[in-house]
């Protein structure tokens, strides 16, 4: 009958210690299943992002190229280089560069002026200038 008694009073704690285990045990599969649902929205995110997304050419990596040059260049240099080459790409877009374009940077006469100073004549093409020589 003791024994009775003390089992009837053990098995709540059993039964209550199971259904806590069965509970805690819902839960994680339930945070790892929402967890894993939430990995595969982000990977379905980023797969569609790079699906439309334009893979980098030639002048993606000329132009970073070009951009980790001019970082290393003095403020001034840099702002004359970008405009040679913001010239060079205007006079390609109008269809007068050609391989003979040039730039000409004639000697600063005047001891004054500043040493980074760069006078800069526009893109000139040899080949022009051999036609009006004739």
């Amino acid at each position: 009958m003791n024994f009775k008694k003390n089992l009837i009073l053990f098995l709540p704690c059993l039964i209550t210690n199971s259904s806590l285990t069965k509970n805690n045990d819902r839960k994680r599969k339930n945070y790892s299943q929402e967890m894993n649902n939430k990995a595969d929205e982000v990977l379905t995110l980023v797969g569609e992002k790079l699906k439309f997304s334009n893979p980098e050419d030639t002048h993606d990596v000329t132009g970073k190229n070009i951009a980790g040059k001019l970082r290393t260049l003095d403020p001034m240099m840099r702002i004359y280089a970008e405009k040679i080459i913001n010239d060079a790409l205007f006079e390609s877009q109008l269809g007068t560069l050609n391989k003979y374009a040039r730039i000409e940077i004639p000697q600063i006469p005047d001891q004054n002026a500043p040493k980074s100073a760069v006078n800069y004549n526009s893109i000139t093409s040899e080949k022009n200038t051999h036609s009006t020589k004739r």
